[in-house]
């Protein structure tokens, strides 16, 4: 049987991944960054040009 490392990409996906949540709890790190989620999940879904997304920044 032929064992191979983990490829570099893995391992700093792995870490981009996990880093925020050993630092943080789950609920504060998705408090700080609702916003940003939530203005780009709109911009998914309704397409916005720039100046809809400079009125929408603020509001959130």
């Amino acid at each position: 049987m032929i064992r191979t490392r983990p490829s570099l990409a893995l391992i700093l996906v792995l870490a981009a991944l996990l880093g925020p949540a050993t630092g943080c709890s789950r609920t504060q790190w998705m408090y700080n960054y609702a916003d940003w989620f939530l203005v780009h999940r709109m911009n998914g879904y309704f397409d916005l040009n720039p100046g809809q997304l400079s009125q929408l920044k603020p509001r959130m």
